[in-house]
């Protein structure tokens, strides 16, 4: 079973399509240009409630989905943070911690 939640954009809807993901299986909240053309979805933000939230929580816990974290920084280092996240070479989420070094 394959799925795409984007929220890049720069091109990861065309690649989904390459790899053979079917459109129902890919959600973009990047992607907007994407979102127009094909019959991908956008859930996300505002649209995203309890619900969402506790299913994806279920999906964690049974290791049936796989959150991949590129870092994590502890607040007094959160521009150290936001320059991994600008520099296009994360390779995950990039998680800010409350607490200090």
């Amino acid at each position: 079973m394959s799925v795409v939640l984007d929220t890049v954009g720069h091109g990861t809807v065309a690649a989904a399509f390459a790899l053979g993901v079917p459109a129902r299986r890919i959600n973009t909240i990047a992607d907007y240009p994407a979102r127009s053309a094909h019959a991908v979805m956008g859930v996300g933000g505002a649209a995203a409630g309890v619900n969402e939230l506790t299913e994806l929580v279920a999906l964690l816990a049974e290791r049936r989905l796989e959150l991949p974290i590129d870092s994590t920084h502890p607040l007094n280092q959160v521009r150290d943070a936001y320059a991994r996240s600008i520099s296009g070479h994360a390779t995950g989420k990039i998680v800010v911690t409350p607490g200090w070094d």
